[in-house]
């Protein structure tokens, strides 16, 4: 056995059995699992001068942006992350840490429970870090103890205490790897359902759109027939059209999707639950400052790990350049155009909510409603890129641009997803197509994008507007462009797959050039 990884001997070192529940503000140590439980570290990595070079330059690298460059626990990334960051200066909780636990947490990172559950980004390194770095930066993180001897009861004595087996905690299966759901709500304001309860027919047609999404993931899983995309296209309009009452279980819906992906899984959810409060708030004639609940929800919003960045990214440039772009809406083209479709309602609905009073909405709705099921109808396959916020809701975008670039940003991680689904060839296995996925989903979060920006190069260009100036999209390329509420509404709009040609001037002044 190579020297980096050895058996574990006997000494009064943690016994990787369950702690007590701890307070939240303590650092959770769970039970290794097998696989790792028997791993130890070759002594002299402790104090091995080269070792500790070498993992201090791969915690430069990796770590310090959220455990802080002493091991504080207070890196620039940490406000933005869910549970409290690990400080390698707490002594105590060094001393709790065996080799195997320290080895499997490196290793894993967040993807394992119940740091899962609790909203940990840490990523795994198991496959970007061999054994050998993994064993030299946790060396370097033990030397911020204090410590100046190796990971042993001698040098931490405090690991005496530990050799006791730990009671086991009353309520610890709840805290276990079986109970992972973790069910998604709402804020909770006077605003809540005002949707479903004064605009039905909306909320119904909310409810078929959450259904089309997961099963064209779960179809693209299992397929790529042309004609079984094509009948679980149909199956979709299907559903959308008996006016579905209450909203899908999507892990029903898609569970090989939500086992494969769930990181992007609870970023739509969470990304769908802003937009499902803000529809609320909008349609709520029971809060007058309006502006001051956006500003909570947002700021509800974006303290979730999976939060979507409010900057605008390079929709038609950076994010639509990966071997994979463009696939869905080449391959399946009616079927991408249903989809933006959608994201044209979802994007319209809000400047209908700008018209007036609930009454107004209610009066006016049915006819954006009414396009909309032509688009499904007849999907508008001559669009080439998805609509914009600031086209269908250049008022909405105008008074709220963080969370009009959050939902663009949501629908071109739609777009991205699908792409890579779309392309077996490239993405053979699930394995293949998750790492695709989750080497995407960072650019999107908004913790991504915060005083130490990890994607600049994804970020709008200067200069540039939602429509052009993104890498080299020319007007010309995107083909017709759909209409605002106003053009609907005006009865000017075009039907079907005739929107509004490029570099027209449309009735609404946002949307001039």
């Amino acid at each position: 056995m190579a020297l980096w990884l050895v058996a574990a001997s006997q000494t009064g070192a943690h016994d990787d059995k369950p702690h007590p529940v701890k307070k939240d503000d303590e650092h959770l140590h769970a039970p290794v699992p097998p696989g790792y439980a028997d791993v130890k570290a070759a002594l002299h990595i402790w104090t091995d001068a080269a070792v500790l070079r070498r993992g201090e330059a791969i915690y430069a690298a990796k770590c310090a942006v959220c455990h802080g460059t002493q091991g504080d626990g207070d890196g620039p990334e940490a406000t933005w992350l869910g549970p409290k960051i690990a400080s390698f200066r707490d002594r105590a909780m060094v001393a709790e840490m065996s080799d195997a636990y320290w080895f499997w947490r490196v290793s894993e990172g967040g993807l394992v429970e119940p740091y899962k559950s609790k909203h940990s980004v840490m990523p795994a390194y198991k496959d970007s870090l061999s054994i050998e770095d993994r064993w030299a930066v946790i060396a370097y993180q033990h030397s911020h103890s204090g410590h100046a001897g190796p990971h042993t009861a001698a040098e931490h004595p405090e690991m005496h205490a530990e050799s006791r087996p730990h009671p086991e905690p009353r309520g610890l299966a709840f805290g276990s790897q079986w109970v992972t759901r973790d069910h998604r709500w709402q804020p909770r304001g006077p605003w809540k359902w005002a949707v479903m309860h004064d605009l039905p027919q909306l909320y119904r047609e909310f409810n078929g759109i959450d259904f089309g999404h997961a099963h064209l993931a779960e179809t693209l899983l299992r397929t790529q027939d042309p004609k079984q995309v094509e009948k679980a296209r149909l199956q979709v309009i299907d559903f959308i059209f008996s006016s579905p009452p209450v909203p899908p279980d999507e892990e029903q819906v898609a569970p090989t999707f939500n086992r494969m992906a769930w990181e992007v899984a609870k970023t739509f959810d969470w990304a769908h639950v802003f937009h499902r409060s803000l529809y609320d708030l909008f349609a709520s004639d029971k809060v007058k400052d309006k502006d001051a609940v956006y500003r909570k929800l947002l700021a509800d919003y974006l303290e979730k790990p999976e939060a979507i960045t409010p900057h605008r990214l390079d929709h038609h440039g950076a994010l639509w350049s990966f071997p994979e772009s463009k696939s869905f809406r080449d391959k399946f083209r009616t079927f991408n155009t249903q989809i933006w479709a959608y994201h044209w309602l979802q994007a319209a609905v809000y400047d209908v909510q700008f018209l007036g009073d609930v009454r107004k909405q209610q009066e006016v709705m049915p006819k954006v409603i009414a396009f909309y099921h032509g688009y499904l109808r007849r999907p508008p396959e001559k669009w080439q890129y998805m609509p914009m916020m600031p086209e269908a809701a250049p008022e909405f975008a105008k008074r709220f641009p963080e969370a009009a670039a959050i939902f663009d940003n949501l629908h071109m991680l739609h777009d991205n997803f699908d792409d890579i689904l779309a392309r077996p060839d490239l993405y053979p296995t699930m394995k293949a197509k998750r790492a695709a996925i989750l080497a995407i989903l960072p650019i999107y979060l908004h913790r991504s994008h915060g005083v130490t920006d990890l994607y600049p190069d994804f970020h709008e260009r200067p200069g540039g507007t939602q429509m052009e100036g993104h890498g080299g999209m020319a007007m010309t390329d995107m083909g017709p462009r759909p209409p605002s509420v106003e053009q609907v509404l005006s009865g000017t709009a075009p039907a079907g797959d005739q929107s509004q040609p490029p570099g027209s001037t449309p009735s609404s002044p946002q949307h001039k050039r």
